[in-house]
């Protein structure tokens, strides 16, 4: 029984294995060590407060402890709860993100489209997410699904961030998945994006999704092309990427590339 035990452990192991790699790809061995470090900082924060309690204990019940003693191991206590605070707090911070309400109400860029579109003009332009809020105003939406509202995006490094609220039942698709999804992701929730932009041709790029997350769950790498076709509305570019989603641009736009938190358009080269 003990042999068969272990063989049937094993299968289980190797099972998890195959489905984690299935799902995460190339990104498991980092999705285990950050589970491994979030284990050891919990770990190690435990073993902090128990070397508090113990420096505590040991003031208390050493007898005939100097007052100056007791004041110091109080303090010695103090600074190591400190620690262990800030430590705490410096891995749960993430980092600072400007959003951009997208809508009739964002400021387009008009100028620099123009410089753009001109002949003489220069041969790029850059703009940050509030402009780029206004730039993608009329076509970002039409790529979400109709239940979508308060769309915003940020400029992060070199992605282009997106998130709104939505009837999350409408990301689930159709088939066996979808019915199962859809009821599990009921009600309204913030759906959030992350990836790149890059050029399909003049007045027309795609955005590669490489992260999505729904109700605080990060989806899988493998099921992301799965949740954008049940999020893409209208028709889709036959050059279009399975994790992609379309995004229309002024004709004089020919390439485009995010770097720094901001977004460069450069510009098409005119017809003679």
């Amino acid at each position: 029984m003990g042999c068969l035990t272990r063989i049937g452990c094993l299968v289980v192991v190797a099972g998890a294995a195959a489905a984690g790699y299935w799902l995460y790809g190339d990104q498991l061995p980092s999705k285990l060590a950050t589970a491994a470090g979030r284990v050891a900082d919990k770990a190690g924060d435990a073993a902090g407060v128990v070397a508090d309690r113990s420096i505590a204990t040991r003031r208390d019940t050493t007898p005939g402890g100097s007052p100056d003693a007791n004041r110091n191991a109080d303090r010695n206590a103090d600074r190591s709860a400190d620690r262990n605070a800030d430590r705490s707090a410096n891995r749960n911070a993430e980092p600072r993100v400007d959003w951009a309400r997208v809508g009739s109400d964002a400021a387009m860029p008009t100028k620099e489209i123009a410089a753009l579109s001109k002949r003489d003009g220069p041969a790029f332009v850059t703009l940050n997410a509030a402009e780029l809020a206004g730039l993608l105003s009329a076509a970002l939406p039409q790529q979400l699904p109709t239940s979508a509202r308060d769309v915003e995006l940020a400029l992060r490094d070199n992605q282009l961030l997106v998130r709104a609220t939505l009837d999350v039942a409408e990301i689930a698709g159709d088939g066996t998945l979808g019915r199962l999804l859809g009821i599990a992701l009921a009600g309204r929730d913030t759906l959030q994006l992350g990836g790149t932009l890059e050029p399909l041709r003049s007045g027309a790029a795609q955005y590669r999704v490489e992260s999505l997350r729904v109700k605080g769950i990060q989806v899988p790498p493998r099921l992301i092309p799965t949740v954008l076709g049940a999020l893409r509305r209208g028709q889709t570019p036959k050059e279009l990427a399975p994790n992609g989603v379309g995004m229309l641009l002024p004709k004089a736009v020919a390439d485009l590339r995010i770097a720094k938190g901001r977004l460069t358009l450069y510009k098409a080269v005119p017809t003679p």
